[in-house]
């Protein structure tokens, strides 16, 4: 009895032995077959992320060159407003109160606006800036006016509009001091021819 006990309890422990190890090398092979199916989609994925890794290349590339272009219209803009600003100087045209106007417009700008500007200027550059913007139009110097315009367009092309207005508020101020000077010229002929 103790025997068939012995030798039940052992066919049964055999049969469990058995049916996980059966089970055991099933799930293995089933196991091998889902890792291979994964490395097959890490390969797929791999091919798919390269692709993508060139094509947001050439993306990239095509931004730069948009954002160069776009630099260039906005210096070219700058540049084109004061060439013409520069021709009516140049005939005298400009007055005291358009300099002043724009002066005063980009002064309030800088005044209001002042954190964002740290980037692009140094603190020297911008306490020139500021200086110049709230001195009288008839104290500033062609050779300031001119650092002002520099800075202005550099604020510009680096995407602050705020840029422009300096630059073309230096331009108009140049370009005032220049018609001034040219009036003078003139009305100083006109005596000597009479």
């Amino acid at each position: 009895m103790i025997v068939e006990i012995i030798l039940s309890a052992i066919t049964i422990i055999v049969s469990i032995i058995v049916s996980v190890a059966v089970l055991a090398y099933w799930l293995g092979r089933k196991f091998e077959r889902i890792e291979g199916r994964f490395e097959q989609i890490d390969e797929r994925f791999k091919r798919i992320e390269e692709r993508f890794e060139g094509r947001f290349k050439q993306i990239e590339g095509r931004f730069a060159g948009i954002e160069r272009t776009l630099r260039s219209l906005a210096l070219a803009s700058a540049e084109v407003q004061r060439m013409v600003l520069d021709f009516l100087s140049l005939k005298g045209l400009l007055e005291r109160s358009e300099s002043e106007y724009l002066m005063k417009r980009a002064e309030g700008l800088f005044r209001v606006y002042v954190t964002p500007l740290i980037d692009p200027l140094s603190e020297e550059e911008l306490k020139f800036v500021r200086e110049f913007l709230s001195r009288d139009v008839d104290l500033v110097t062609i050779e300031e006016a001119e650092r002002a315009y520099e800075l202005g367009k550099r604020i510009f092309v680096e995407g602050d509009e705020r840029g422009f207005i300096l630059a073309m508020a230096a331009a108009y101020a140049r370009g005032y001091l220049v018609s001034r000077e040219v009036r003078k010229r003139k009305c100083e002929e006109r005596k000597s021819e009479a």
